[in-house]
């Protein structure tokens, strides 16, 4: 049996997985960008004024990982399947 032969939990997990796709997958990609920024200025600050933003550093890498938990999310759930795109 299909891991999404039940039609309610596939029309379902297709409306779940347009939401990830056009609403939260943007917002985590920008959020990530922002980690990755805040990342780069710590290490920046670091190299120019010698000083270690340790707290910058640890925050922005919380950010940089949201996208690769939301990726990781959907793979479990299933968005990716070919039968999930089934009729």
């Amino acid at each position: 049996m299909s891991r999404f032969s039940h039609r309610p939990k596939r029309l379902k997990r297709q409306r779940e997985s347009y939401v990830f796709r056009n609403y939260l997958m943007p917002l985590g990609w920008f959020v990530g960008a922002l980690g990755g920024v805040g990342m780069g200025a710590a290490v920046l600050a670091h190299l120019v004024e010698g000083r270690w933003l340790d707290e910058v550093f640890r925050a922005s890498v919380a950010l940089g990982t949201v996208p690769f938990l939301l990726l990781g999310l959907r793979f479990v759930r299933g968005h990716f399947d070919k039968r999930l795109k089934e009729a």
